[in-house]
């Protein structure tokens, strides 16, 4: 566990700890669970014991009444809502539509370390989620650190990609059309005109119902529009098809780590040439690879199937905001000192 950065986000963002425990309270706990931890997760809890800084905490051994135990989160899952017993629960996820537990899988257990299934409580399906619980906590810490510094975005310095077009958003580019008129084709209702900053806190204070997002200024053959609702483009892009058609290149991204969703598709002429969309539920693989996949030396899958199947290598690419960031910076190749941050226009999406 890497001490030094938990501490640097426990400072920024607060939060609350048990305390580490001994390593016979830990064997106690693996022998009434019967199962063994991995030394990634026992080494949490002999340095952190349960808890964690706000928004990133983990089940644990300590006092009970500071944080959860792993021994009675895990033994009501069982009983509840059917956990088979190589599972051990260790956090929990969750959003109005469905509700996960982030388990150790102590029985794929290699060099001392194990992955970490997503439990979908009601579903009683498993998938898979990290590579071992030191990769399930760094995610977690990062998140939090960069909603604290941040809340709208990371800096443009870090991501080299327009302020508000980084991590957890969704946002796209179009080429050769203007913001007028992307904004008279794609908005719908009131529309308004915003400096940059004011239009990105509006869309992110706007509920996910509202369908907020904000069209840029025109600028060298381009506009950006960002907001969560741009995530909809990949069920239904018919809009962009129609309304659009003259539009030489449309290219579109989302991540978002409360749905896990992380995606890119691009069209040309209103054609979709190529997408890739993963979430929880779905995963969709079409068109032709793009140089720029070859040049990052991505492979991903064209099902769950497959990832399923290479479940215990490294064969496919790991998909998240780090990968899609990566190659957005890649695709767009934008001045970013240039880029115009103000006179944005704000409204509703409209896929009608």
């Amino acid at each position: 566990m890497d001490r030094e950065f938990f501490d640097k986000v426990y400072n920024v963002c607060g939060g609350i700890i048990s305390g580490g425990v001994s390593l016979e309270v830990v064997e106690a706990a693996e022998k009434k669970l019967g199962v063994k931890f991995s030394k990634s997760y026992i080494q949490y809890l002999m340095t952190i014991g349960s808890g964690g800084a706000n928004g990133a905490v983990m089940y644990g051994l300590g006092d009970k009444k500071i944080y959860k135990s792993v021994v009675e989160e895990t033994e009501k899952a069982r009983e509840l809502y059917g956990l088979e017993k190589n599972y051990v629960a260790v956090t929990n996820m969750g959003t109005k539509w469905a509700q996960w537990l982030m388990c150790l899988d102590a029985s794929r257990m290699e060099e001392e370390e194990c992955p970490i299934v997503k439990f979908d409580i009601e579903k009683k399906e498993y998938r898979e989620y990290k590579r071992n619980f030191d990769e399930l906590l760094i995610a977690d810490l990062e998140r939090v650190y960069d909603k604290s510094i941040d809340k709208k975005c990371i800096s443009i310095e870090h991501l080299n990609l327009p302020l508000g077009m980084g991590y957890k958003a969704c946002w796209m580019m179009i080429e050769n059309a203007s913001q007028l008129e992307i904004a008279d084709v794609l908005l719908k209702g009131n529309k308004e005109e915003k400096e940059y900053k004011d239009g990105l806190e509006m869309i992110a204070k706007a509920s996910y119902k509202d369908k907020k997002v904000l069209v840029t200024a025109d600028y060298k053959d381009c506009n950006y529009i960002i907001g969560d609702a741009v995530h909809d483009f990949f069920h239904d892009y018919g809009k962009l098809r129609r309304d659009l058609i003259d539009t030489n290149k449309a290219v579109v991204y989302a991540t978002n780590r409360v749905s896990n969703i992380h995606a890119f598709a691009y069209f040309q002429h209103g054609n979709l040439k190529r997408m890739f969309y993963f979430s929880e539920e779905e995963l969709i693989n079409e068109g032709k690879e793009w140089v720029e996949e070859e040049q990052m030396g991505l492979v991903l899958p064209k099902s769950f199937e497959e990832m399923r199947a290479h479940r215990n290598d490294d064969f496919f690419s790991d998909i998240d905001e780090e990968m899609i960031v990566s190659l957005a910076k890649r695709q767009i190749g934008i001045d970013v000192e240039q880029y115009p941050y103000e006179n944005v226009i704000v409204g509703e999406l409209n896929l009608e």
